[in-house]
């Protein structure tokens, strides 16, 4: 059973942006998506592998057979350095935001991944604690939780600088939901050659990464904006 986190990741950007709200929210939302935007592409090129398994619930419905030149924690803190070196004309500040962003990726994995997260490529020693992946549904029911908690604390926030970022909380809703035991669109997957599943899977992680990263960086700016 294979576990990973997705709509949380969103969640846990409008935290960050709530936090530092003078930091471009580009550098936070797709910060926090950026190893994946990486891993889909690693996937679709053959780089990192994939491997179609319909009881890998409770949505994923692949198991993550090799995935260490974007998950492993050594290539994660690369990453991290290089998304944050996009920012360096914003000033220190912003590209420790955006590290941090980029970072908050592996920690948020770490405990929910099966020992597919590797200390560097190929290393022997593997990391995830796979505490949520005997779990099945109720793993997405816990985000959905997690998602819920994070969005009421970043309303406490944002509420202080009379700022709303409700819109963003909707995608996260729908990101929840999409994402679901029952409407995800990764068991289409399971549904096609093996040698083309890794086709459909980079594709479906990076345009499933990148879309939500857009508009979500397009509500939260119209939401500071309008402020």
């Amino acid at each position: 059973i294979e576990y990973t986190m997705f709509s949380g990741h969103f969640a846990i950007s409008l935290l960050i942006k709530a936090l530092y709200p003078q930091i471009p929210a580009a550098a936070i939302i797709f910060g926090t998506e950026w190893v994946d935007l990486i891993n889909g592409l690693l996937v679709f090129f053959g780089v990192d592998r994939v491997t179609p398994d319909p009881n890998a619930t409770p949505y994923m419905f692949t198991d993550l057979t090799f995935i260490d030149w974007d998950h492993s924690l050594l290539m994660t803190v690369l990453w991290s350095f290089v998304w944050a070196l996009f920012f360096i004309s914003y000033g220190k500040k912003a590209m420790i935001a955006a590290w941090l962003a980029s970072f908050s990726h592996f920690l948020a994995d770490w405990p929910l991944h099966n020992e597919d997260m590797a200390l560097y490529p190929h290393s022997s020693t593997r990391l995830g604690l796979g505490l949520w992946g005997k779990l099945g549904t109720t793993a997405w029911v816990l985000e959905a939780v997690f998602n819920v908690v994070l969005c009421f604390i970043v309303s406490n926030l944002t509420q202080r600088r009379r700022v709303s970022y409700k819109w963003g909380f909707v995608l996260v809703a729908v990101l929840t939901i999409q994402m679901s035991p029952w409407t995800s669109p990764m068991w289409l997957v399971t549904q096609v050659p093996e040698d083309k599943a890794a086709y459909l899977g980079g594709a479906f992680v990076f345009i499933g990464s990148l879309l939500p990263c857009i508009i979500l960086t397009k509500l939260i700016n119209s939401a500071e904006s309008n402020s």
